[in-house]
């Protein structure tokens, strides 16, 4: 019996979607990235505005004073949507466990000198707080903010802050154990050199999301730039 395998191209109906089309015109075809983000904010039949703010819809882009003609006219120029965003951190997280495993499995961390293992204890494990505070203002941005263009990467940075916080604690447990991590909240909550840089991340009430990045990395960077044995004011946030 003699079988004859021939190849058949089938051309689509259709390249994309008929929103994805109206923007990058007909039969053109187009990124995951692009079905996966452009105007997948919903806009119209809303059934009530919250009860915690009655003066806006769920979804408002009046709540940022600033307007935009297209809320997606702002592409991630790293294309990132949930697929290639899952898929980008998994091999993040496989290097770093590969990373915690070669120092855990070896015993790195018992010889490593004592000063300097101090020195790490005091100043990157309070940080996990930083990182846990920026998780919480992306969180804020996408729940606040307008147009899936912008809500999405600001939901990826706050969930890439919260590993940051998480492999930081993990970071003070192999260096030192849970009672290090008691220690740098304390230091956090009480140390004078904190107060400072808690105070600029405890008061994150500005009137637009659109300035939450700016209320975060500017304090940051500026008390990065100062030396940490500089006593501040308490807060009273």
């Amino acid at each position: 019996m003699h079988i004859d395998l021939r190849t058949v191209n089938i051309e689509p109906l259709r390249q994309t979607f008929d929103h994805i089309a109206a923007r990058i015109g007909p039969n053109k075809p187009a990124s995951r990235y692009l079905e996966g983000t452009m105007d997948l904010q919903a806009a119209a039949n809303y059934h009530y505005r919250p009860t915690w703010d009655p003066e806006h819809e769920i979804f408002d882009a009046t709540r940022t004073a600033i307007t935009m003609k297209d809320w997606y006219a702002l592409k991630d120029p790293r294309q990132l949507y949930y697929g290639s965003y899952t898929a980008s951190r998994a091999r993040m997280q496989e290097t770093t466990e590969a990373d915690f495993e070669f120092v855990e499995s070896r015993g790195l961390a018992d010889v490593y000198d004592d000063a300097a293992k101090r020195t790490a204890l005091d100043f990157y494990i309070p940080l996990r707080h930083v990182a846990w505070g920026a998780n919480m203002n992306g969180a804020s941005m996408c729940a606040y903010g307008f147009g899936t263009a912008i809500t999405q990467p600001c939901l990826y940075q706050g969930m890439d802050q919260l590993g940051v916080a998480q492999y930081l604690t993990r970071m003070g447990m192999v260096l030192g154990d849970e009672s290090e991590v008691q220690a740098a909240k304390q230091a956090w909550m009480d140390a004078p050199q904190w107060q400072e840089l808690r105070r600029g991340l405890r008061c994150l009430s500005p009137n637009t999301w659109r300035w939450m990045p700016c209320c975060l990395a500017w304090p940051t960077k500026k008390w990065i730039r100062r030396s940490m044995t500089r006593p501040a004011p308490p807060c009273h946030c």
